[in-house]
């Protein structure tokens, strides 16, 4: 049996009997003193202030684009030890926060030469990578970014309504 199959089939016996109300698992995933550690931080996530500010596809916080960057030397895919993690993250945070231009010194302390290639390119992606952020963070993006969201919505209700659910959750059940 499924793990699935293991709390669905107490969880429908329960609703085809009418006491649904009364239901409670005999072995719950979650002990105790666990339920009352998370159970706070899961409130706090769950808070309607919170997901208010995440409407729009917009991100909480920058987070998403740094693991984005750590997962590019990093690929979550490919398996990577401990000092391989740290390393991608001590560039990713470089280049988050600084640009191109610490990874050059970065080389550079290894001994490795840096010519004026290197130099001119690490600038060009500085500049683009400025550019790139100004542009995002432009109110005429933001509209932008806001319009095509709504528009992907309707058009996802509308097919919804046209052809009914293609995926949700059980649907080969």
């Amino acid at each position: 049996m499924s793990l699935k199959g293991f709390f669905k089939i107490p969880i429908r016996r329960s609703i085809e009997d009418g006491t649904i109300d009364e239901f409670d698992h005999k072995n719950p995933p979650l002990n105790d003193k666990v339920l009352e550690v998370i159970k706070p931080i899961y409130e706090s996530l769950s808070a309607d202030s919170l997901l208010e500010r995440c409407l729009g596809s917009e991100t909480q916080n920058n987070n998403e684009s740094l693991n984005s960057l750590i997962w590019t030397f990093a690929p979550k895919h490919i398996h990577a030890g401990p000092k391989t993690i740290e390393i991608a993250t001590f560039f990713a945070v470089s280049i988050f926060n600084e640009g191109f231009i610490p990874i050059l010194k970065i080389l550079d302390v290894m001994g490795i030469t840096i010519g004026p290639d290197a130099n001119a390119f690490a600038a060009r992606r500085d500049e683009a990578r400025i550019e790139r952020s100004e542009l995002r963070t432009s109110e005429a993006s933001k509209e932008g970014r806001t319009a095509r969201l709504h528009q992907r919505t309707s058009e996802n209700e509308h097919f919804e309504v046209e052809e009914g659910f293609l995926y949700e959750a059980e649907i080969a059940d």
